[in-house]
């Protein structure tokens, strides 16, 4: 479309030289002219083209001048423009070597031409990436440095890139001083919450992980079945810290001001009754187990009940057998209670609930036990007989124990069972061995 307008405004400003030229001729002008000693006298016509040829003398005269004039500036801009060309090739490659894990070929290529670049905060920070790959922190963070330095504004990026760096580099120190200094500068960046979360779990910071976890949820930060996980990983791990650390706040305090939703969380829960009687505060577990079975039922927080061999064993059963009532066939909640009965010596009793818990369904643990207490009153037989079944039911059920194992058991068994109930310390070993498998 230019083209066919400069060809027609040429073929236009011929046509007006020709007409005008013509005009020119067709009369007859005399022009005279006098300055000084000088004089210059001729037709009109000549007057005319001598002063056009003139005047376009005096235009390429004057646009020469000015070329040469501005060679230095404009071949300055030739080479600046053909720098940024290169930088902007350069960018582009340096980034497929170090997609390619060239990274010394990507390093060099990215800071040859950096300062011709459109974009030299993304040439440092990539090169950065290059040299921590290189194990070579110093360029890496100088590279950072220089970055900051082009562009003083990309802080919080300059920042982000340096903290994942050294999170990958494992510079945990490094990194939670640059995440805790970006926080400072904005204090709900999404991003620097996340590696902040990623941090504290790396270094087991699980108290400063717990006040984070609100912020995360709120932002949205991590969502979904991750965020469950990370709750529920995150309080678990600060209620063991708890009990290992001399905190103001106790165990208890501590276990009331989680959300209400993790303290009816199951698992979160056995972790802290296991605290608790890590820290040698039966009694809180006891009381703890107590209102959580009550509202919650759980076979595992039932056997836990009956491990926890206080002196209270008389209050611990009459609060079990309560739960008879609604729980009356849980195997579990039965070899508890045969478990206090033994604590208090009623062995007649824990008889009738072990076998009571071993007819709802047989387990290998309570045919242990009950043969440890059959042996204890002088019935060997039948104790070698709940022995011998439980063994049976240990390897029948998905025991992956080696073919020689089994026979050699077996050889064991049938000779006699003085290996198993020789006395009663052996008894007891064996009835060990066999709760454990």
């Amino acid at each position: 479309m230019k083209k066919w307008k400069t060809t027609l405004y040429i073929v236009l400003f011929i046509t007006a030289v020709i007409i005008v030229t013509a005009a020119i001729r067709s009369e007859f002008g005399y022009v005279l002219v006098s300055i000084g000693t000088w004089t210059y006298e001729g037709p009109l016509s000549n007057t005319i083209l001598l002063n056009l040829v003139l005047y376009v003398a005096l235009a390429v005269v004057i646009w020469v001048g000015l070329r040469i004039w501005n060679f230095p500036i404009s071949l300055r801009n030739y080479r600046d423009q053909r720098s940024a060309e290169r930088a902007r090739r350069n960018i582009n490659q340096g980034l497929i070597e170090l997609l390619e894990g060239h990274w010394q070929k990507a390093e060099h290529i990215l800071i040859s031409n950096v300062e011709n670049s459109d974009t030299p905060l993304l040439n440092y920070l990539l090169a950065a990436r290059a040299a921590q790959q290189l194990d070579a922190n110093e360029r890496r963070d100088e590279y950072l440095k220089q970055a900051h330095d082009k562009e003083p504004k990309a802080d919080i990026a300059v920042g982000l890139t340096q903290a994942e760096l050294q999170l990958a580099h494992g510079q945990s120190e490094q990194a939670l001083a640059t995440l805790s200094r970006l926080r400072e500068i904005a204090p709900k960046h999404p991003y620097v919450l996340k590696l902040l979360s990623r941090l504290y779990a790396q270094v087991n910071e699980w108290e400063k992980l717990a006040e984070l976890l609100p912020e995360l949820r709120k932002r949205r930060i991590v969502t979904g079945e991750k965020l469950l996980s990370l709750e529920r990983n995150t309080y678990t791990q600060f209620l063991r810290y708890v009990a290992r650390s001399k905190m103001v706040l106790s165990l208890e305090e501590q276990w009331r001001l989680l959300p209400k939703q993790y303290r009816n969380d199951k698992k979160i829960f056995r972790v802290y009754i296991d605290c608790l009687i890590d820290t040698d505060n039966g009694v809180a577990a006891e009381r703890a187990l107590r209102q959580f079975l009550n509202k919650t039922w759980d076979e595992k927080l039932v056997k836990r009940y009956g491990e926890l061999n206080l002196s209270q064993a008389a209050l611990q059963l009459e609060h079990a057998e309560t739960w008879l009532k609604e729980h009356g066939r849980s195997p579990m909640l039965l070899l508890t209670l045969a478990r206090l009965c033994q604590q208090l010596r009623l062995w007649g009793k824990a008889r009738v609930y072990y076998e009571t818990s071993i007819a709802v369904h047989p387990s290998a643990e309570a045919y242990a036990e009950l043969s440890e207490l059959l042996e204890s009153l002088n019935e060997s037989s039948s104790a070698y007989d709940c022995l011998r079944k439980g063994m049976a039911l240990t390897l029948s059920g998905g025991q992956q124990r080696r073919a020689d194992d089994k026979a050699f058991l077996r050889a064991k068994t049938e000779n006699g069972g003085n290996v198993f109930i020789g006395s009663k310390s052996t008894s007891k070993n064996g009835n060990k061995v066999a709760a454990t498998g």
